[in-house]
């Protein structure tokens, strides 16, 4: 006749206690599976919003995101993360505020509760603006002049709206910078030209 070692002996009382108590195991697995399942129901879904943006010196182009792009091999300075940041700054994201409205939509609308204070309209959107911010990711693509400009919320169609906004709101951003400097520039020379001018006459 065969011994039962130690081993065998844990494991045949392990078993026995599961026999016994299997009525509370099916139970506690059913509990969990069900609130597992109510869960994923209940969970409110996210869209996700992708556009990409090619970054140059110049002036920044939107590009589809199922484009394919050639990249070029170019070191990662600090011209690109700079970049990246202004992407990401309050004026990109105020201005997006503005051009969409989103002071009044229901995914942004402030809670008249929030605060026993009431604020000024200016103080509403840079609020707004703070969290699109908070929610809008950057990534800068590796060995590219490429970023992806990601953003997430309850509702797919105004996720894509934000996402493109940025994107055009930076581009604008970047224009009106370029012709700032392209002004200064000219009136620097002008006024260069003019002391020549007087020097001659």
């Amino acid at each position: 006749m065969d011994v039962m070692t130690d081993r065998q002996i844990h494991l045949l009382d392990y078993w026995q206690v599961m026999i016994k108590r299997r009525f509370i195991i099916y139970s506690a697995l059913i509990l969990v599976t069900g609130m597992v399942t109510l869960g994923s129901f209940l969970a409110r879904p996210m869209y996700t919003a992708i556009v990409q943006v090619q970054i140059e010196q110049n002036s920044p182009n939107v590009l589809p995101f199922e484009q394919v792009m050639s990249t070029y091999s170019d070191f990662r300075d600090d011209f690109y993360e700079t970049q990246s940041r202004l992407i990401q700054s309050r004026s990109v994201a105020r201005a997006v505020v503005r051009k969409l409205d989103l002071t009044n939509h229901e995914l942004f609308r402030r809670n008249p509760s929030a605060s026993a204070r009431p604020l000024t309209p200016d103080q509403i959107e840079t609020i707004v603006a703070d969290r699109v911010r908070r929610v809008l990711k950057v990534e800068l693509i590796r060995n590219s002049r490429l970023a992806n400009l990601t953003y997430v919320s309850a509702d797919p169609e105004m996720s894509a709206r934000i996402a493109n906004a940025i994107a055009e709101a930076y581009m604008e951003f970047n224009s009106q910078n370029a012709y700032n400097t392209t002004e200064r520039a000219a009136e620097s020379i002008s006024k260069q030209v003019d002391t020549l001018r007087e020097e001659i006459d």
